[in-house]
């Protein structure tokens, strides 16, 4: 089965974030633990900046990624040869991993002391599997250096074995003029016996898809297709099937847009809408008045007391209040807000409706609302008995509650932030970007934020303070952010003159 770059994203992204464990997804999907890690490294190898640190740890502990890799050199297979690329091992002195990621799958090559000690592709293993490595011409390729190596099963010295490799490519070139476009579907006939080459094509599948499941090796599968298009028991039908290996800034992107829907998602809130818009209707103003003149007259009231004579002084400016409010509300809304009922208006049906969604006060706040006129009418009526001029001392003094102290607020999330600022980076905002990066380094100290103030002040344009950010980068890493900012944004980080 071929799986779309953006399906592989999206199986990794899971693990990453702790939504689906490795062994569940394996069962699941039908595919080996070592598929995922490959999916895994070409994730990191083409968009580093969308894993933090927890991701990158939950990545660790189910063995699918590893921090061990003391140097790591990438490249694409279209600029240099597999084959090219094995005679290179010999500058590597210490143990190592080869994997390469091409158009129909994956393929792993382990080296020591500059010999190629073990490889895998597809079904091969061993020797075949490196006759077949050397056969991809498409896709990535990334060279880590480890601290530990693998279990040697290839005899052969490595000039050898690259020199039987190539004896090997060549021949199967020469028998490619025989057969079908690796592109093109071919299908099995019915005359085709049992356990022949042709079952491997079933009801439609590539040459290049079933040379990636064949355990027969790249020369003999090719041979007995060549055999099996003679006898007639394949039978190519027109059409194509290309297994495109997308780009780089293409694959990049594609893992950002993934991250940046992820976090939208966390953060979306969710709203209700009443038609297309909702239109503020006149019982909604009535409503609003009404409330704002109950929690007015409140705070007028406790404030009367304090001064002789100030309730006659304030009750006309008060009826004018009650009188507009009234005018601008019917019969349920002064119910709402405690108001002597009048004639409603006729026709206001979409009103009526949007009034079932306005509570009316409740018992605690009509207890609340009727005690405090009460205590208006009470100091009126002391301060009315009063000499003018002096105050009634023998009235208590109301007592005031404590001022209670504002909530402390909490720090921001140095991941939370991150977060918001790969989502700013992938949607081109650069200079937001930035500033959340930063606020995250400056709360917590950590490799993604200082990549990710990297890239976003390349995205800015900014060189010099991309130099500055690339300094908190460890030192494996510089070169490869170094290079992404160049690749993607143009921009090469230097020190400001």
């Amino acid at each position: 089965m071929q799986w779309p770059f953006e399906q592989r994203a999206r199986l990794v992204s899971s693990v990453a974030h702790g939504e689906a464990g490795l062994a569940d997804m394996c069962d699941h999907e039908g595919i080996e633990p070592t598929v995922v890690a490959s999916w895994v490294a070409e994730c990191l190898l083409v968009a580093p900046e969308c894993f933090d640190e927890a991701m990158m740890r939950r990545l660790e502990e189910q063995g699918l990624a590893r921090s061990g890799a003391r140097t790591r050199q990438h490249g694409r297979l279209e600029d240099v040869s597999a084959l090219d690329l094995l005679q290179s091992l010999g500058i590597y002195k210490k143990a190592g991993h080869v994997r390469l990621i091409h158009a129909h799958g994956t393929s792993q090559l382990w080296f020591r002391d500059a010999e190629i000690v073990d490889a895998a592709s597809g079904a091969l293993r061993g020797v075949e599997a490196v006759a077949r490595i050397v056969g991809h011409d498409r896709g990535d390729f990334l060279v880590e250096v480890l601290e530990h190596d693998r279990p040697q099963t290839i005899e052969l010295p490595t000039m050898a074995l690259v020199l039987e490799a190539a004896r090997r490519l060549d021949e199967a070139h020469r028998l490619d003029a025989q057969l079908p476009a690796q592109d093109e579907v071919s299908c099995r006939t019915a005359e085709a016996p049992a356990g022949s080459v042709a079952d491997l094509f079933g009801e439609g599948s590539t040459l290049g898809e079933v040379l990636e499941r064949s355990t027969l090796g790249e020369l003999l599968t090719r041979k007995q297709v060549v055999e099996a298009l003679a006898r007639g028991w394949l039978r190519p039908t027109g059409d194509t099937r290309a297994a495109v290996v997308p780009g780089v800034h293409e694959r990049a992107a594609t893992l950002r847009r993934l991250e940046l829907e992820r976090s939208q998602a966390l953060v979306a809130v969710p709203s209700v809408v009443v038609g297309e818009y909702a239109r503020p209707s006149r019982r909604s103003w009535g409503l609003a008045l009404g409330g704002g003149f109950v929690a007015a007259s409140i705070a007028l009231g406790m404030g009367l007391g304090a001064r002789e004579g100030a309730r006659d002084e304030a009750a006309p400016a008060m009826a004018m209040v009650m009188a507009s409010v009234e005018d601008g509300m019917d019969a349920e809304d002064t119910a709402a807000v405690g108001m002597p009922r009048g004639p409603a208006p006729d026709g206001d049906d979409e009103a009526a409706g949007a009034l079932e969604l306005v509570p009316t006060l409740g018992p605690e706040m009509r207890e609340r609302s009727g005690s405090a006129q009460t205590a208006v009418e009470r100091r009126s009526t002391r301060s009315a008995r009063a000499p003018r001029g002096e105050p009634d001392r023998s009235a208590p003094r109301p007592e005031l509650e404590p001022r209670r102290a504002p909530p402390e607020l909490s720090a921001e999330d140095p991941a939370t932030l991150l977060g918001r600022a790969r989502a700013a980076y992938a949607s081109g905002q650069g200079a937001a970007a930035y500033r959340l990066a930063l606020r995250s380094q400056r709360a917590r100290p950590s490799e993604g934020a200082a990549e990710l103030m990297t890239l976003a002040a390349c995205q800015m344009g900014d060189s010099a303070r991309a130099f500055d950010a690339l300094r908190a980068v460890p030192l494996l890493r510089r070169a490869g952010v170094r290079a992404q900012c160049k690749r993607e944004h143009g921009v090469r980080p230097r020190r400001e003159r």
